[in-house]
């Protein structure tokens, strides 16, 4: 032991020593990880070391056209170091609802001009527009400049809003508040930053000369954590031999399903990158590999899933409550894990024991929790007697206060 001690004391401080200013035989572009600081000989932490416990991460390169020196090594000219920083604290999960800006446009003859609550879209033609407080007309082009819609908009979605105390912005009306009735909202839909643009309804001045309209314009820019306030619901692969069930969604209350892809999970995977079972070989004559990651199979009321594993948002939508406009009752929002295939866990249960499914809200304990022998145990048997009738299938997407249930395969 005490020859090991010697030897991790002269192994940091050779390490010590090689990053001075003309250190040798440094490979061009090392990755190293310092998590502490790096002891001296005489033990003490050496001078202009990281000192905190936190990874840090460095490279080592040589300056361009060196040559190589004869005797095999490098002389290190440059190296960097660097440390993992958040860039900005999240202000949204997964599936909460982003606020509209609350307008501050007026038109010409000084009435107020509300924003159009549906998002700019890349797809929408060019158009003039002034920002807050200014008279200086410019050109917004949504092709160039909305650069993917990381967010979710559902013009299905009804909620009733009030302003946030500092009214800029607006939020759902909670409790006794007196919310207005509004249709059309934006959801956080996929981890990260993005911006999004909204515009007036109405034009808030025209142009002199091309008589084109010009619109006021807001934007916004967000960071959603990849963690939801939601329940966080599981679907495993369903295709190729993977043996996932289709989740089976009730026809009569659901009558459409939309996904919230994203980048992580796009609708579609490219031609080429479809999953392929390894060992299993394929001919021009085999059938296409499906490309799809998370699919609604309108035909059998299903969802099933392939090809990526992530999170993705959910949107269930039940009868048409709008002729006109074709908008449908919106029945509820989920988050969904797809999972390749469901991980095996060890759980010791005494021979003899029956076994029972855990409900939702037990999933972490374990499969018996049952008393000793006597009259608490006979009443812990029916009560999981009772789970047992009522949680299978378990359900593994859920409506929650609904009390509509997918069934699925019980894990």
């Amino acid at each position: 032991m005490r020859s090991f001690s010697r030897l991790l004391v002269f192994a940091f401080a050779s390490l010590a020593l090689a990053v001075s200013a003309r250190a040798q035989d440094v490979t061009p572009t090392a990755d190293n990880r310092l998590y502490r600081p790096i002891p001296t000989a005489a033990g003490n932490p050496s001078t202009g070391q990281f000192g905190g416990f936190a990874p840090v991460a460095s490279a080592a390169v040589s300056a361009t056209g060196v040559n190589r020196p004869t005797s095999g090594t490098l002389q290190l000219r440059v190296s960097r170091f660097g440390a993992a920083f958040s860039v900005a604290a999240p202000e949204f999960f997964l599936g909460d609802i982003i606020g509209l800006p609350i307008s501050t446009f007026t038109d010409t003859l000084s009435r107020p001009v509300a924003l159009r609550r549906e998002p700019i879209r890349a797809t929408e033609a060019a158009f003039k527009y002034r920002l807050p407080g200014s008279s200086t007309t410019l050109t917004f082009t949504p092709s160039t400049a909305v650069l993917g819609e990381r967010y979710f908009w559902s013009q299905h979605a009804r909620f009733a809003t009030v302003p946030n105390t500092t009214g800029t912005f607006e939020r759902l009306a909670v409790g006794a508040e007196a919310g207005t009735l509004r249709d059309g909202f934006i959801y956080a839909s996929q981890s990260g930053g993005t911006r999004i643009y909204w515009r007036t309804e109405s034009p808030v001045a025209i142009e002199a000369g091309t008589n084109a309209p010009i619109y006021g314009l807001l934007d916004r820019s967000i960071v959603t954590a990849s963690a939801s306030r939601l329940p966080v619901r599981r679907i495993f692969w369903t295709e190729q031999g993977f043996q996932g069930q289709a989740v089976i969604v009730p026809k009569g209350d659901i009558q459409q399903v939309r996904v919230a892809y994203n980048d992580a999970v796009p609708e579609l995977v490219p031609v080429g990158q479809e999953y392929l079972t390894p060992g299993i070989v394929r001919d021009a004559n085999s059938v296409p590999l499906p490309r799809f990651t998370l699919f609604y199979d309108n035909q059998l009321s299903s969802l099933r899933a392939y090809n990526r594993q992530g999170r993705v948002m959910v949107e269930f939508l039940g009868e048409i409550r709008n002729a006109s406009s074709g908008l449908r009752r919106q029945v509820g929002v989920e988050i969904v894990d797809i999972i390749q295939e469901a991980a095996p866990v060890l759980v010791q249960v005494p021979i003899g024991e029956r076994l029972y499914p855990l409900t939702p809200e037990t999933a972490a304990n374990q499969v018996y929790p049952l008393p000793a022998d006597g009259v608490l145990r006979s009443q812990a048997l029916a009560r999981a007697d009772d789970q047992l009738a009522a949680y299978f299938p378990s359900p593994v997407i859920s409506l929650g206060s609904l009390g509509v249930g997918f069934t699925g395969e019980f894990i």
